[in-house]
């Protein structure tokens, strides 16, 4: 579910390519424009890494704001004609890393 959101995520910002600076000012923590927003994509994102955690899907010492930082600098990539393709593999590595000692406690236990 995870994996899926962060893909549909990538053809959300692909369609409205200059959300890119958008998204860099929800992650600045300054912003009250985006505050609403940002809420409620670490919210969504929240919901999503927790139930991955308690599954035992990725690993347990990532939060919304690791990954959302993460996809920050995906989307922030120059605007290519492979963009979305580059994209996509990305958030597939992104997701790899999250994967990496799945199960295992956050102090390698």
């Amino acid at each position: 579910a995870l994996e899926q959101w962060m893909q549909r995520f990538v053809d959300y910002i692909a369609t409205k390519r200059g959300l890119a600076t958008s998204l860099r000012i929800l992650l600045n923590t300054n912003s009250t424009l985006f505050s609403d927003m940002s809420g409620r994509v670490t919210f969504a994102l929240r919901q999503l890494i927790e139930a991955a955690v308690a599954d035992g899907s990725i690993r347990s010492d990532v939060d919304a704001s690791d990954v959302l930082h993460a996809l920050g600098g995906i989307y922030s990539a120059p605007d290519t004609e492979d963009w979305r393709d580059r994209s996509r593999r990305l958030v597939s590595l992104l997701m790899d890393g999250l994967r990496f000692g799945a199960g295992k406690s956050a102090n390698g236990g």
